[in-house]
């Protein structure tokens, strides 16, 4: 009985982010729900600890990623307090922004649910839920259903209802990986998702697509884990994939290339933490337009000005090299790649190809988008939650709690 309401709780979660962006264009207040989330979960995860003397269980890699995310924030509140940028609200909602999906990850742990139950129920709306976006992508090919976002090499980039392409390739990737759990029976599915993917004509989501069919490829022997060579296949095929996505974000005259050139600056000029939360490349710098663009001549380009900046959170490693310097570059590279190791240890080979196709994706996202500080990085992690929820024992760095 215990576990139902937490199974509930889990599925809830997942649809709510899935469509986000139509819920919040209803009531503003949905764009919170990940932040809700992430502070019930922290606050749920101290509770349980206290009221049931329980002992702390991490990982060795869990542990690595908790202590990386203390030193960011300490560090980061060092750096506001220096450079006295950015308000105190906006700073806390950066804090959240930027530690969320790292800690819901850790969170979850504590988390006891029927994973089996989850996927059976998601499994059904996976299912439906694809075939009505392939119904309604196909249409968008010959018919103008205002489900584009304009064109790209002559055919429409499919959106379905979400507000961008990228978005709607997000969630065909949880339902992929939802539904290679039985793949067997969910080959057709799986199909028309990666169908619907190419329909988006987005570099990454056609590399996604690419990552999939290598991955089914190579894991298709029953092997669990990638070798050293398969890594340098996918890194290929995502390279070439989508090279057309990243040369317009990093070598053309864009927002996003000024961002990245901004940011190296910043990290040069505030060495050797940068300029801490809130005050570059973030929602928070946005919505409480930060002072440094002004004095890098940001401002003066379209989408990163104080009355247009619907461009500026969208980067990220950017964002990590402005706000947290070099230091803090180091650090997300630790505590991304402790979060790889952590999921190594979680795989099967039932839910090794998902999870690899999420990871990959995400990463692969960095150079361009916020993922790891997303309401969509949140829902990944749930997805990948429910796939992996089994507790390995190995590795494990406990830390008491009894006083």
């Amino acid at each position: 009985m215990k576990k139902k309401w937490k199974d509930a709780i889990i599925i809830f979660s997942i649809l709510l982010l899935m469509f986000q962006e139509q819920l919040k264009d209803i009531v503003d207040a949905f764009r919170y729900y990940d932040e809700l989330l992430t502070v019930v979960l922290i606050v749920f995860v101290i509770w349980r600890i206290l009221k049931n003397n329980m002992k702390i269980e991490l990982t060795k890699y869990e542990f690595i990623m908790l202590g990386c995310l203390v030193l960011i924030v300490v560090l980061g509140f060092i750096e506001n307090i220096n450079s006295g940028i950015q308000t105190l609200p906006y700073i806390l909602k950066d804090v959240i922004s930027c530690t969320k999906v790292f800690l819901v990850y850790i969170c979850l742990q504590y988390l006891s649910v029927d994973s089996q139950k989850i996927l059976s129920f998601m499994n059904i709306f996976a299912q439906l839920y694809i075939i009505i976006i392939f119904i309604f992508g196909i249409i968008n090919l010959f018919f103008d259903i205002e489900m584009n976002m304009g064109y790209r090499f002559g055919i429409r980039s499919y959106m379905f209802t979400y507000h961008n392409p990228g978005s709607l390739a997000i969630m065909l990737i949880c339902l992929i990986a939802i539904l290679d759990v039985n793949y067997k029976k969910n080959r057709l599915y799986i199909l028309l998702a990666l169908i619907s993917l190419i329909m988006t004509l987005r570099g990454l989501a056609i590399a996604a697509v690419g990552i999939y069919i290598v991955l089914k490829l190579i894991l298709l022997r029953k092997r669990v884990k990638l070798s050293a060579l398969s890594y340098v296949v996918l890194f290929i095929v995502i390279a070439i994939l989508g090279f057309n996505q990243f040369q317009t974000y990093l070598l053309e005259d864009t927002p996003r290339s000024k961002l990245l050139t901004t940011g190296i600056q910043i990290a040069n000029d505030y060495f050797p933490l940068g300029a801490g939360f809130g005050t570059f490349g973030s929602d928070s710098s946005r919505l409480n337009y930060s002072s440094l663009y002004e004095k890098y001549g940001v401002s003066s380009y379209y989408g990163l000005s104080k009355e247009l900046s619907i461009f500026i959170a969208d980067n990220y490693w950017p964002m990590i090299m402005g706000q947290f310097g070099w230091i803090g570059v180091i650090l997300y590279i630790i505590l991304i790649y402790a979060l790889y190791k952590d999921l190594l240890l979680k795989m099967n080979r039932k839910n090794n190809v998902g999870i690899y196709l999420i990871f990959f994706y995400i990463l692969a996202s960095t150079v361009a988008t916020q993922l790891f500080s997303h309401a969509y990085g949140v829902l990944f992690i749930l997805v990948i939650y429910v796939l992996t929820n089994i507790k390995d024992e190995k590795n494990k760095t406990t830390i008491s709690t009894n006083y």
